[in-house]
C-alpha cells in the first residue's frame, strides 16, 4: 500500500498545511489552496502536421500497383519547453513512411489478389508521457549509478514540474498516514515522505512506429459466394513502457527473480518511461461472403492469430519485473485472441408470402472467441524494488494463466407496417446474449505470496485457489447478461 499525493514545489521538505474538512468543498480546500490548485494546472499547445502523396498506376489490364509516402511532424507542446527549464525538447524529423500495395485479378474479375507493405508512424503518447513533464522529479534528482542518462539527469532528462509526487510507503505506515488525513486532514511529517517521480522520460523520445504487411486471395467459387484467405503481419517498435528504476541488483531470491536494493533512499518507486516496448501480430483469417440477394446474405469470419509483447499498455502492473532485463516480460499479449470466429446471417421474407409474415427483416450475429491470458500477481512488491504492481509470484511470467472463454449471439427481428398511405412505423425487437451465457472479461488475479503454496493456477475454473487471497481466481469481471430492447421508428 502506498499513500501519495501531489506537493507544490514550495512546500517541499516544509510541513502541509492541514485541509479543511470535510472535503465537500474540494480536496484542496483551505491554507494555501491555490498552491495545489496551480500546481495541478497544466495547459499545452499539440500541433500534429502531415504530408501524403499517393500515385497509382496500371502495370498491366489485370495488375494496379499503388505508391504512397507520408511525412508526419508532431511538435512537442511549447509549454513543456518552460517544465524543463527553457531547455528544448526536440520534434522528431524522422517520421518518413513509405507505403506500396499491388492488386491482381484473375479468372475474368472473379478473383484478385492484394497484398501491401508500410510503415505507420504513431503521434506521441501525451496522455501517458505528460505526467513525466508534470511531477517527475520536482525537487531534487534521484541517485541512480546505473541508468547513464541519470550521470547528467537535468540535460538527458525531462522531468522538472512545479509540483512532484510525495507519500508514504506502507503498508502500516501508508494506512496510517492516510487514515490520518481522510479523518483529520492532516498531511504527514515531512521527515517521513519519501518522493515518487512518475515518470523520467529522455529528452529525445522517438514516435512509435509500425510496419505492416499483408496478403489476401479473394475468388468466386459460386454465384454470389466469395471466399478470401489472408494473412496480416504487424510489427510495433519503440513503444513506451514505464521501467521501476529505483533499484539496484543485490542477490537472487529462492525463487530465481532479481532482487534489488533502493538505489535512492530518499525515493519510493521511480518510473522511467523508455521506449524499449514491442508487439508482434501474425494473423490467419477465412471469410466466406454472400452478398444479400434473394433475400438473404451471410458472412463468416474466422481469425486464427497470435500476439507477443513486453507491455500491452502503458499501465503499472505492465511495468517490466527487472527493468534491466525487460524481455523477460516478453510473453502473449493481455489482448491475444488465438481463436476469433463471427457468423453473420440476415433474411427477410418475401412480399409474397403470407400478410401476416411478409416484411420481416431477421439479422443474428454469432460471436465466439477463446480465451484471453492474465498475469498472475503477488500483490506486493516481492523483489525489493519498492514497486509492487507488477511483481509475479515465483518465476512464472507474464499472461500464463488461461481465462474462459466467450460467447454471444444477438438477435433483431424488424417489421415495417403501413400506417397510413405516407405515414409506416417500423418496429423492432432486439436480444442481446440471447443464451444469457456468463462471459468473464475479468479475474481476480492477485495471489498475495511471493511463492505458490501448493500447486500453481493454470486456467480460470481449474479449482486452485489462494491460501491468502480467498478471490484468487474469481470473476470481477463480465460482460452484461442478456438485454432486451424494443424500439419503434416512424418514417414519413
Amino acid at each position: 500500500m502506498e499513500f501519495l499525493f501531489l506537493q507544490p514545489r514550495s512546500f517541499f521538505g516544509q510541513q502541509i498545511p492541514p485541509r479543511t474538512l470535510p472535503f465537500q468543498t474540494g480536496l484542496y480546500a483551505g491554507p494555501a489552496a491555490s498552491d495545489f490548485t496551480n500546481s495541478t494546472n497544466l495547459k499545452f499547445l499539440h500541433k500534429l502536421s502531415g504530408l501524403y502523396a499517393q500515385d497509382q498506376c496500371r502495370l498491366q489490364p489485370n495488375l494496379t500497383l499503388t505508391l504512397g509516402l507520408r511525412y508526419d511532424l508532431d511538435f512537442f507542446p511549447s509549454a513543456a519547453d518552460v517544465r524543463v527549464n527553457g531547455k528544448m525538447h526536440p520534434t522528431n524529423y524522422g517520421n518518413v513512411q513509405p507505403r506500396v500495395a499491388l492488386a491482381y485479378a484473375f479468372r475474368q474479375g472473379k478473383g484478385v489478389v492484394r497484398a501491401g507493405f508500410g510503415l505507420f508512424t504513431g503521434p506521441f503518447d501525451y496522455s501517458d508521457i505528460m505526467v513525466s513533464w508534470q511531477g517527475a522529479s520536482a525537487f531534487t534528482n534521484i541517485s541512480q549509478p546505473i541508468l547513464p542518462e541519470f550521470a547528467d539527469s537535468s540535460n538527458s532528462l525531462v522531468g522538472l514540474g512545479p509540483s512532484g509526487i510525495v507519500g508514504v510507503a506502507g503498508p502500516s505506515l501508508a494506512s496510517q498516514a492516510f487514515d490520518n488525513f481522510a479523518h483529520n486532514g492532516a498531511y504527514p511529517d515531512p521527515s517521513t515522505l519519501l518522493q515518487f517521480p512518475l515518470g523520467y522520460v529522455k529528452r529525445k523520445f522517438p514516435n512509435a512506429y509500425d510496419e505492416q504487411t499483408s496478403l489476401e486471395v479473394e475468388n468466386e467459387i459460386a454465384k454470389g459466394l466469395f471466399v478470401s484467405l489472408g494473412y496480416q503481419f504487424v510489427h510495433a517498435l519503440k513503444l513506451p513502457v514505464y521501467d521501476s528504476i529505483n533499484a539496484v541488483p543485490s542477490g537472487t531470491l529462492p525463487t530465481g527473480v532479481q532482487a534489488f536494493t533502493p538505489a535512492d533512499p530518499n525515493f519510493g518507486f521511480a518510473l522511467e518511461a523508455t521506449p524499449t516496448g514491442y508487439s508482434i501480430y501474425h494473423a490467419g483469417t477465412l471469410s466466406v461472403r454472400k452478398p444479400f440477394a434473394h433475400h438473404y446474405g451471410v458472412l463468416a469470419n474466422y481469425t486464427y492469430s497470435k500476439s507477443i509483447d513486453i507491455a500491452t499498455d502503458v499501465q503499472l502492473t505492465d511495468s517490466p519485473m527487472d527493468y534491466l532485463h525487460p524481455n523477460l516480460d516478453r510473453g502473449l499479449s493481455e489482448n491475444d485472441m488465438r481463436h476469433h470466429f463471427v457468423l453473420a446471417l440476415m433474411g427477410e421474407s418475401p412480399n409474397t408470402w403470407n400478410p401476416v409474415l411478409r416484411n420481416f427483416k431477421v439479422s443474428m450475429l454469432n460471436t465466439l472467441q477463446s480465451p484471453r491470458y492474465y498475469t498472475i500477481f503477488a500483490g506486493f512488491d516481492v523483489n525489493g524494488d519498492q514497486f509492487p504492481f507488477s511483481d509475479r509470484v515465483g518465476n512464472t511470467g507474464r499472461n500464463t494463466y488461461r481465462g474462459g472463454s466467450s460467447y454471444t449471439t444477438d438477435v433483431r427481428v424488424q417489421r415495417v407496417f403501413n400506417v397510413s398511405e405516407r405515414l409506416k412505423a417500423e418496429a423492432s425487437a432486439e436480444v442481446f446474449n440471447l443464451f444469457n451465457r456468463q462471459n468473464v472479461n475479468g479475474i481476480d488475479t492477485v495471489y498475495g505470496a511471493p511463492a505458490f503454496l501448493g500447486p500453481i493456477p493454470q486456467k480460470f475454473g481449474d479449482g486452485i485457489s489462494s491460501p491468502t487471497n480467498p478471490t484468487f481466481g474469481s470473476p470481477n469481471f463480465v460482460a452484461p447478461a442478456r438485454q432486451l430492447q424494443l424500439a419503434v421508428r416512424l418514417i414519413f
